[in-house]
């Protein structure tokens, strides 16, 4: 009876992406598995982690309204959220109707997102595909600052190593 008089209907929207790292100047082994699902695995598994994370429902909460969306009044007592439901509750209601999975032979990252309406579920599928983006492009800053940090150090070792050559040359001379 529940599920044919009550239940509020709710529409899912499925996304799959693929995180790929950009060419880079990769020696030794990290060269040799560049490109492979192993190397951009630990990064689609960050984004998991991220996608998953209660800092995202709060962000996306706080973007595109996910509480409000699912305290409307026309939603069921049962699936609705309380306007003044604590964090914890919003997140249960987020695990619920976001879920994510990487999929390490595809190398995948799917996603579904379920709500009341399917512009919204479209809507906050779009929020979390940004989000995503967002994390690859932090992670990629900071293995770009700290590859030029060691290419900077040596570049002035060399340079140093130059001055000291040139020294030797003229106390020779």
């Amino acid at each position: 009876i529940y599920y044919y008089l009550i239940a509020t209907p709710f529409y899912s929207t499925r996304a799959e992406f693929v995180i790929q790292q950009a060419d880079s100047a990769a020696t030794g082994l990290g060269g040799l598995l560049k490109g492979s699902s192993f190397a951009t695995s630990q990064d689609s598994i960050a984004v998991q982690g991220y996608l998953q994370s209660q800092d995202a429902m709060i962000r996306l909460d706080a973007d595109k309204g996910f509480r409000a969306h699912f305290s409307l009044p026309h939603i069921d007592r049962l699936q609705r959220l309380a306007p003044d439901a604590s964090n914890t509750a919003a997140y249960k209601v987020y695990k619920r109707n976001v879920k994510i999975s990487y999929d390490p032979t595809e190398g995948l990252v799917k996603m579904e997102v379920i709500a009341a309406d399917p512009g919204t579920a479209v809507e906050f599928a779009n929020a979390l595909v940004g989000y995503a983006e967002e994390q690859v492009d932090q992670m990629t800053k900071r293995l770009r600052e700290d590859t030029m940090t060691g290419a900077r150090e040596g570049y002035l070792a060399a340079e140093q190593a130059m001055i000291d050559a040139q020294r030797r040359v003229i106390d020779l001379q």
